[in-house]
């Protein structure tokens, strides 16, 4: 995943893993999130550009709103 995601989008991320999983029975005190950040210039995408020089069509949320 690129870096740049604010601990608040990340701790989203982690709730709503948490909820999927559980639905399918996982105990949550089972599951372990590790993210792995990479920076995008560390990304080679579309035939070897750096994903830093690319228009993905999308932005690095770095702020989420928690429900």
């Amino acid at each position: 995943m690129f870096s740049g995601r604010s601990l608040e989008a990340k701790r989203a991320l982690y709730k709503a893993l948490i909820t999927n999983l559980s639905v399918l029975g996982v105990p949550a005190t089972e599951i372990k999130i590790i993210l792995l950040e990479v920076p995008a210039e560390n990304w080679g995408l579309r035939g070897g550009y750096p994903a830093s020089e690319i228009d993905l069509g999308l932005k690095v949320a770095r702020y989420a709103r928690c429900r």
